[in-house]
């Protein structure tokens, strides 16, 4: 499996909010966006298992403030 980037993390992000891509950045914080809530975190979570192949937990996203600290929790659960 090839690497994830900090830019797939904003594209599932996206994805999972319906977004258009390049809406979000990597500095917005996550309370900001809207409809990023509950429903957007399962959607989330499904996509990175789906495209990722990983086991976040909601701790993951709940301990995130911006789209980088998502990246970075995302990052350091993906296999080397």
């Amino acid at each position: 499996m090839s690497s994830i980037s900090d830019r797939d993390v904003l594209a599932w992000i996206e994805e999972s909010l319906l977004m258009d891509p390049g809406t979000l950045d990597e500095s917005t914080p996550l309370r900001d966006v809207h409809g990023w809530d509950s429903l957007a975190h399962v959607s989330f979570l499904e996509l990175a298992r789906e495209r990722g192949g990983l086991e976040l937990s909601v701790n993951d996203l709940r301990s995130s403030a911006t789209v980088r600290d998502l990246a970075a929790a995302v990052c350091r659960r993906a296999p080397q």
